[in-house]
C-alpha cells in the first residue's frame, strides 16, 4: 500500500524579521530553499545566501488543510503590514490541478499591476546583480570550452536570437531610442581595446558580405554629417593607433584580389 503523503506550509525568513514567504509544499519540495518561478524569491535567495534563509514548517492533515492555512498565513501576515514576495494568494498549488483560464488573466492582472519598485530598490537589485555577475564570470574565466558546448551554446543563440520575429521584435524595441550620453561612455569605455579573435573577425567578415542594405539605410549613408559628427570623426583619427606593416599587407591584398575579380566580371561580359 502506497504512503500517504504529507503536506506543510512554510515560511522562509531572514534573522531577526518577519517572513518574505509563504508556501505550501511536500515532504520533498519543503526541503527546498529556492523557487525559481519567482524572481524576487531568488534575488533574496542570491543576496542573502541559502544558508541564511531560516525555514519554519507546519504539518498539515491533508493538502486541502495546506491550501487553505497558506491563504489564511499570506493574508494575516499582509494585513499585518508584512511584504511578502508571494505573486498571488495563495492556495493555487494543488497537486494536478489544471489552472483555468479566468485564474490566469487574474494573476496576470495582478502581477502586471504591482506597485513599481523605488529608485533605491532599483539599485540595489542592480550592484546585487552585479555582483553576482562579476563572481560567475570570475569563476568561468580561463575555463575551456568544449567543442560539442560551443556548437549547443551557438544553437540556442540561433534559435533565440536568429529567426526573423526577434530581429523585428528587437528592431522595434530599439528603433528612436536615444542614448544618454552617461550610457554611450560606458559603451565605448566597455568595447575600448577589446580584441576580436582571428575567428570572430572571419565570421563577421561572411555574415555582412553579399547582405543588402535597406533603402532607409543607403538615405543615412548618404545623409550629410552633422559639424558635430566631422569634428568626433576627426578627433577618432587622430587618436587612432598607426596601422602595423601587417594590417597594411593585408588591405593591400584584399583590394588588389577586388581589382582582380572586377577585371575578370568585364572579361566576363
Amino acid at each position: 500500500m502506497k504512503k500517504s503523503e504529507n503536506y506543510y506550509v512554510y515560511t522562509h525568513s531572514l534573522a531577526g524579521k518577519p517572513p518574505f514567504y509563504v508556501g505550501k509544499a511536500n515532504e520533498n519540495r519543503v526541503k527546498r530553499i529556492y523557487r525559481l518561478h519567482n524572481r524576487h524569491h531568488t534575488r533574496i535567495i542570491e543576496k542573502y545566501g541559502k544558508e541564511n534563509i531560516i525555514v519554519k514548517t507546519m504539518l498539515c492533515r491533508d493538502e486541502q488543510h495546506a491550501l487553505d492555512l497558506e491563504v489564511k498565513m499570506i493574508a494575516a501576515l499582509r494585513n499585518g503590514g508584512v511584504k511578502l514576495v508571494n505573486m498571488t494568494d495563495g492556495g493555487e498549488g494543488a497537486s494536478g490541478v489544471v489552472i483555468s483560464e479566468s485564474t490566469r488573466e487574474k494573476m496576470r492582472y495582478a502581477q502586471k499591476n504591482r506597485p513599481s519598485p523605488s529608485i533605491d530598490t532599483k539599485r540595489k537589485t542592480s550592484e546585487s546583480m552585479k555582483k553576482i555577475s562579476h563572481e560567475i564570470s570570475a569563476k568561468l574565466k580561463g575555463r575551456p570550452v568544449s567543442e560539442k558546448t560551443r556548437e549547443k551554446m551557438s544553437i540556442t543563440q540561433k534559435r533565440i536570437c536568429g529567426t526573423e520575429e526577434r530581429k523585428e521584435l528587437c528592431s522595434k524595441i530599439h528603433k528612436g531610442k536615444v542614448l544618454s550620453e552617461e550610457t554611450r561612455y560606458k559603451i565605448s569605455k566597455a568595447m575600448k581595446g577589446r580584441k576580436l579573435s582571428d575567428n570572430t573577425k572571419n565570421n563577421m567578415s561572411i555574415a555582412k558580405k553579399g547582405k543588402p542594405l535597406s533603402d532607409e539605410h543607403k538615405l543615412k549613408m548618404k545623409k550629410p554629417k552633422s559639424q558635430e559628427a566631422r569634428q568626433n570623426m576627426a578627433i577618432a583619427q587622430k587618436m587612432r593607433k598607426p596601422i602595423s606593416e601587417e594590417t597594411r599587407l593585408k588591405m593591400i591584398a584584399s583590394r588588389m584580389a577586388y581589382i582582380e575579380k572586377i577585371k575578370n566580371t568585364s572579361g566576363a561580359q
